[in-house]
């Protein structure tokens, strides 16, 4: 649904690929033409091992954008203080369907992130994560971020942009919360039929993939290049090198060869002229 959402923008050139498992998000972490993942995870096990190659992939000017559980920390760990910095630690759900259940986004900050959108909508979902006390109060996130939409009942963010020293990107969506039950009003083939979210999310990618990675990844790659050239050089003056040795040994061995063999026809011949006389 997300990849058909992000295929379906006009604004975002790029191909996507989608994974089922940790496995294949940390193998797209190290192709060098990958500039954001997008992470929708529905478990803890979803998220296993990610956080040891989604914390480098931001830190050195990736892009990601993560749903659900992936701000929410008891599942996410690092990840949802480092690269999606909710710290969140408990939940705000919403489970009997009596009516539409939805969270309302209250903007706080405009940016890019907000173009198109109202400064208040509702987008399907039955409930939040955020960062709580021990009493469930909610409490501010700490660190270096930017609180874009927050919740009009908790008050907590529902729409979180951080940005690594390197200029990775990253959009935090702890409030999507959907099923894959066709006939709940919470279904997520409702959700993706929903304007502002559409919008929501797709400005989301666009943000996050507006990142430095790219430039990084060039740079390095002409630096191998040079490298490899240079060392290909250095191998082919070995290579060389080692022709003229070996040329130089052939030809002595050859020598020495041409040596023994007319010393021995010269003993031959002296033999001969010894036995005659």
């Amino acid at each position: 649904m997300l990849a058909g959402l992000i295929e379906n923008d006009t604004r975002i050139e790029a191909h996507t690929l989608t994974v089922s498992t940790p496995q294949g998000v940390s193998l797209a972490a190290a192709l060098p033409n990958i500039k954001c993942l997008v992470i929708y995870a529905d478990n803890w096990a979803h998220l296993t091992d990610l956080d040891q190659t989604l914390i480098p992939f931001f830190r050195e000017g990736g892009g990601l954008v993560g749903l659900t559980e992936a701000c929410f920390e008891p599942s996410a760990g690092a990840l949802a203080q480092r690269v999606f910095p909710v710290n969140a630690n408990a939940t705000e759900k919403e489970l009997s369907p009596r009516e539409r259940r939805t969270r309302t986004y209250v903007l706080q900050e405009g940016m890019d992130i907000a173009s198109g959108l109202p400064d208040s909508f509702e987008v399907l979902s039955m409930g939040t994560y955020y960062c709580a006390d021990e009493d469930g109060n909610y409490l501010e996130i700490p660190g270096d971020h930017t609180a874009v939409y927050s919740d009009a009942q908790v008050g907590c963010p529902l729409l979180v942009t951080h940005e690594s020293s390197r200029g990775g990107r990253s959009v935090a969506l702890p409030g999507i919360m959907v099923v894959n039950v066709p006939r709940v009003d919470v279904y997520y083939g409702n959700l993706a039929k929903d304007e502002n979210f559409v919008r929501l999310f797709t400005n989301s990618v666009l943000w996050a993939s507006t990142n430095t990675r790219s430039q990084f990844v060039e740079s390095d790659l002409e630096q191998g290049i040079e490298d490899t050239k240079e060392r290909y050089e250095e191998l082919k003056e070995e290579a060389e090198r080692s022709r003229e040795k070996r040329e130089a040994r052939r030809l002595a061995t050859l020598a020495a060869l041409w040596g023994l063999g007319i010393a021995f026809c010269v003993a031959v011949v002296w033999k001969m002229m010894l036995g005659n006389a």
